[in-house]
């Protein structure tokens, strides 16, 4: 299993790394996170 820090997992998603932290901080889409998780784990699988 591969581990990210913030701003590299933010980069890979597209999104600011403080948008990540106002997420957790927050509680928010969490679900929204759990899925681009997955499609990464899933993208990593293919190469």
């Amino acid at each position: 299993m591969k581990y990210y820090n913030i701003g590299k997992f933010a980069k890979l998603i597209g999104k600011n790394p403080q948008t990540l932290r106002e997420w957790d901080k927050k509680g928010k889409r969490a679900n929204k996170v759990k899925k681009m998780i997955k499609e990464l784990v899933e993208d990593d699988k293919d190469l």
